[in-house]
């Protein structure tokens, strides 16, 4: 009977060590899903308006120089038949843009507004990129950490699921580099 009342203490040690491994792993997992949520909002959030600003200037300046640059205007020097034909692609888009710039900015500058609401937390671009590292940093580290938790699993024969979308520098990274 002791041999029975042993097999069903180590069967019992068993479901507890799979139990136990099998939360470890899922709270590693629920982990990286909100570090992966947090990477998604960082990497959605508005740069600052005046960046923004900055960068619509830039656009609309050089779609003017390019129309300005495109334009033939030499055809109506011409002695005979002088004449001036619509320019094509997006050049005159552009003609008409420079003529009334202002306005047209004003116009999109106004079509911001709403990404910049009291919800909006803008970021720069060097914040973000800071940040964006940091949480790689660290998804990094999670996946190297489920990945050694496997292996450990593995080491003591359980089996467990690797996820489809596992890091290959976890999976692949020597025994080392999992410590």
């Amino acid at each position: 009977m002791n041999i029975i009342g042993d097999i069903g203490k180590l069967l019992a040690g068993q479901k507890k060590a799979t139990a136990a491994i099998s939360d470890g792993l899922a709270e590693l997992r629920m982990r990286r899903l909100r570090l992966l949520d947090e990477r998604d909002e960082l990497a959605s959030r508005p740069v600052p308006k005046d960046e923004a600003l900055a960068a619509l200037d830039r656009d609309i300046d050089e779609l003017i120089a390019i129309a300005m640059r495109e334009t033939n205007v030499r055809s109506l020097t011409r002695a005979e038949a002088p004449a001036w034909t619509i320019p094509q692609n997006g050049v005159l888009m552009g003609l008409l843009i420079g003529a009334s710039r202002a306005t047209f900015r004003d116009q999109l500058a106004a079509m911001l507004e709403p990404a910049y609401s009291n919800e909006a937390k803008p970021i720069s671009a060097e914040e973000r990129e800071a940040a964006l590292h940091r949480i790689d940093e660290d998804l990094l580290d999670l996946e190297l950490a489920e990945e050694a938790a496997i292996r450990s699993a593995e080491a003591v024969g359980l089996h467990v699921q690797r996820r489809a979308d596992a890091d290959p520098r976890a999976v692949l990274a020597g025994d080392d580099a999992l410590s």
